[in-house]
């Protein structure tokens, strides 16, 4: 079966798959009492997934997760020390000695040792162990270091330690830490950090001018406390330049019914998705500034989130998925299983493999049998079997608003299902493949193949599995990022 196992790569292994398709079933979704992924906005999810249109951050507060999680779990030999090796010059003895007095416990002794093995072994294979001026080099900062850094570097970080594990799978992720450590802020950039956090500091009168706020993530938290007194119920969104004005801002009563306001509206279609988005995060900002943490902030936040993902706009659903997770972890009740089986699908189907495994380390027993939760959980066993025939029965299937999501990433599953199709079968009819990939339409799946380089017979209107294998290996479909249409 060209789904499964590496045995596809022989055709002589492979069994029918029509014969296997008849054989293997995928447990029907229990009958459901609304039809509405949200029935305060009415938006509607058919069953049969086909009202959507054709397709293909990191945080914070993750970021400190998943490093936290590798710092605390390293893979290191403690039998051996750098210092063993009688080859070292004294200067980078002494380099060594600094890193070691940095760390507070033996975990962080553990996490330095692996850093600085790395930094010594690269420095070994590019015979710079004597000529490197070891003085001058920065000690490797510790992951309880980095949470003081900027948002942007914690990323990277995280981002080249995951690239890292997906091209080697044979090293271990401890073993692949980036050698640099975070980039030293200059004595300029330092002072202009200073002033911009003295703004908030300081009485309103000893402020004489603002100082521009640059790139503010819109996930992080401003301790400012203020009450608005603003009661527009329609207000644009725009950047904050300096401490915000109470009378500009608007109070949890008018954001509750500029929030009613904005779901009827997106309910009866009067207005299209740029303003609802654009009246979504000035709502979000108006919440942050004045620190409202509650049920209604949930609410706020979850609308926003189901809007962007039916509107393939990926970055604010991730914006507003990291404020919930934060939020549902405080003890406020939304719909937590129902953005649980959201983040389980959108790492799994990322291959975000830390970040999976941590979500899937704290899931309870409760949160397994509710019927979302167990759809995304057999879909992650599906992908990590190559199972693309169960799969896209699933991706049908899909409860609530998954299918959306699932959308984003249609074209490349395909790709890959299509791989295993040419591998399997000399030839194959189209039909077939339309039925088991989920197309609308057998026109739609010859376009989807032509468009990547696939071969059909124009008489016997079958695919030419051999003369396919190379196009389907070698498209743009595998390498572009995420289609995301509506940016605003």
């Amino acid at each position: 079966f060209f789904f499964s196992s590496r045995r596809r790569h022989t055709r002589s292994a492979s069994v029918s798959w029509a014969r296997r398709c008849v054989q293997e079933t995928v447990p029907q979704p229990s009958p459901t009492t609304s039809n509405y992924a949200n029935p305060a906005l009415g938006i509607q999810v058919k069953k049969t997934g086909w009202d959507r249109p054709p397709v293909e951050k990191f945080t914070s507060s993750t970021v400190v997760k998943a490093l936290n999680h590798i710092a605390s779990n390293p893979r290191v030999d403690k039998k051996q020390d750098i210092l063993e090796d009688k080859t070292l010059p004294d200067n980078l003895r002494k380099f060594i000695l600094k890193g070691y007095a940095k760390c507070n416990t033996e975990q962080e002794k553990d996490y330095m040792k692996m850093v600085l093995r790395q930094m010594v072994e690269m420095a070994r294979s590019n015979n710079q162990i004597a000529t490197k001026n070891w003085d001058e080099t920065e000690v490797p900062t510790l992951p309880r270091e980095m949470i003081k850094t900027p948002l942007s570097t914690m990323q990277s970080l995280l981002k080249t330690q995951m690239e890292l594990a997906h091209k080697n799978a044979s090293t271990t992720v401890a073993a692949q830490l980036p050698l640099a450590p975070p980039k030293v802020l200059s004595k300029e950039e330092q002072q202009k950090r200073n002033e911009r956090k003295s703004r908030f500091t300081s009485a309103p009168e000893q402020v004489s001018k603002p100082v521009l706020i640059e790139k503010i993530a819109e996930d992080e938290e401003f301790d400012f406390g203020i009450k608005g007194t603003c009661t527009k119920l329609e207000k644009p969104y725009f950047r904050l330049s300096g401490a915000p004005d109470a009378a500009a801002v608007r109070p949890e009563e008018v954001l509750k019914s500029a929030l009613k306001m904005l779901k009827r509206k997106w309910k009866k279609k009067e207005a299209e998705y740029p303003y609802i988005c654009d009246q979504l995060r000035s709502i979000r900002q108006d919440m942050m500034v004045q620190r409202i943490k509650n049920e209604f902030a949930v609410e706020a936040y979850e609308t926003h989130a189901r809007i962007a993902l039916e509107n393939r706009d990926i970055a604010h659903f991730n914006q507003c998925q990291t404020q919930l997770d934060d939020l549902y972890n405080s003890g406020i009740k939304g719909h937590n299983e129902e953005f649980l089986a959201y983040r389980i699908l959108y790492t799994s189907l990322h291959n975000m493999q830390i970040e999976l495994a941590l979500i899937l380390k704290k899931l309870t027993m409760r949160e397994k049998q509710t019927h979302c939760v167990q759809h995304s959980l057999q879909i992650v066993r599906a992908l990590s079997d190559n199972n693309y025939r169960v799969l896209f029965q699933l991706y049908k299937q899909a409860p609530n608003m998954g299918g959306y999501l699932i959308d984003l990433f249609i074209e490349r599953l395909r790709t890959f299902a299509l791989q295993a199709i040419s591998v399997a079968y000399p030839i194959i009819d189209l039909q077939f493949v339309a039925d088991h990939l989920a197309f609308e339409s057998l026109e739609k799946c010859t376009q989807f193949i032509t468009s990547i380089g696939g071969v059909i017979n124009g008489t016997t209107k079958k695919l030419d599995c051999k003369a396919s294998i190379k196009p389907f290996r070698t498209t743009s479909v595998l390498t572009k990022k995420i289609n995301q249409d509506n940016q605003c």
